[in-house]
């Protein structure tokens, strides 16, 4: 449980970027000041929002997947979160140049009371399951799933429509006559059934008939 004072507080109506980045793309998250790694309340307040923005750490990164960054910077027990657009503009070189642009909301964050589980709680609550921890070991293009199921990938080379071995249209005096047969399966179906019916049909008539003549 974590309880926060709010301050210095700015929305996204206060700024006018020239671009928005499409929010069903997650942000990437930037964790500024010593304090993320050696306090241990601003330890839990980062795992926290990992958690929320569901992120894990990440060494690599593709420039043109990025529309927005998260800045969380450590100022004492204090925190001041910042959103930004990343703009890509041109550098005469392969790697673009990264241009920063705030989006808003703008806020600041003051660690007032927390209460962390029982060392005992969290660690069972971070214990990784046998399959997925057993993940690494797995052969090349499989993995596992959340759900501990083995998941493979198949990689097929590029197949041309144009080479694709397909059969002949069928002339239209074929098609007809394939049609015209057709019709007259099903209508010799649909006699046959009748047929068997109606003589049915009468087999039920004869014993009604016959179990009335022996009545006395």
């Amino acid at each position: 449980m974590y309880e926060f004072g709010v301050s210095n507080i700015k929305t996204m109506d206060d700024f006018k970027p020239s671009k928005f980045p499409n929010y069903c793309n997650s942000p990437c998250v930037v964790f500024q000041g010593d304090g993320f790694d050696h306090n241990p309340k601003l330890v839990d307040v980062k795992s926290l929002f990992l958690d929320m923005f569901q992120h894990a750490p990440s060494e690599k990164l593709n420039l043109t997947g990025l529309e927005h960054v998260v800045v969380l910077t450590a100022k004492g027990e204090k925190v001041a979160f910042r959103h930004y657009g990343i703009l890509l503009k041109k550098s005469g070189s392969k790697v673009p140049r990264v241009v920063l642009e705030e989006l808003g909301p703008r806020f600041d964050l003051e660690l007032r009371r927390n209460r962390s589980a029982a060392p005992d709680v969290a660690r069972e609550a971070a214990r990784v399951p046998k399959q997925q921890a057993a993940s690494a070991k797995l052969g090349k293009n499989l993995e596992r799933n959340a759900m501990g199921d083995t998941v493979g990938r198949v990689h097929m080379q590029a197949q041309s429509l144009d080479q694709l071995q397909v059969a002949p249209p069928m002339p239209p005096h074929a098609a007809r006559a394939r049609l015209s047969r057709l019709v007259l399966m099903q209508t010799r179906k649909v006699k046959g059934l009748k047929r068997s019916r109606d003589a049915g049909e009468g087999d039920a008539a004869k014993r009604a008939r016959g179990a009335g003549d022996e009545s006395p």
